[in-house]
């Protein structure tokens, strides 16, 4: 059975983002010092949305990571421009994935900051995913 977040890393393994980093990662720890990369994640739980299970709503994680030493903007450049990519790809996506129905995908969230442990730049980008089990 798989995830909602295996959906969108199949959406997200296309020659547009990936020519752009040097990780695509869902499910499996990363490789610490490949960079730029993505690393997507999901809340285990998905929220009914209805009355019955019949459309779960999930939240997806998208996190971005690009090195201070890529440009001369702190990994910010790269990482936006990631984060753009993302976006064009999962901008109001509808569809089936992977035997995923997805009904809506929205963007609820996005956040940039600097991540010290890391010393990256980070893009957080959360996605409300509405998948129809029917």
């Amino acid at each position: 059975h798989i995830m909602i977040g295996g959906a969108i890393y199949q959406l997200l393994n296309v020659p547009a983002i990936t020519n752009l980093v040097e990780q695509l990662n869902y499910g499996l720890a990363p490789q610490e010092n490949l960079f730029p990369r993505i690393v997507i994640t999901e809340r285990s739980t998905p929220e009914n949305y209805k009355d019955g299970y019949s459309i779960l709503n999930h939240d997806v994680e998208i996190n971005i990571y690009a090195s201070k030493a890529k440009d001369g903007n702190g990994g910010f450049l790269q990482a936006s421009n990631i984060a753009d990519e993302i976006e064009t790809i999962l901008y109001r996506y509808k569809g089936t994935v992977s035997g995923k129905r997805i009904d809506q995908t929205l963007l609820s969230n996005q956040e940039i900051l600097f991540d010290n442990s890391s010393q990256c730049a980070r893009v957080i980008m959360e996605y409300s995913i509405r998948e129809n089990l029917t």
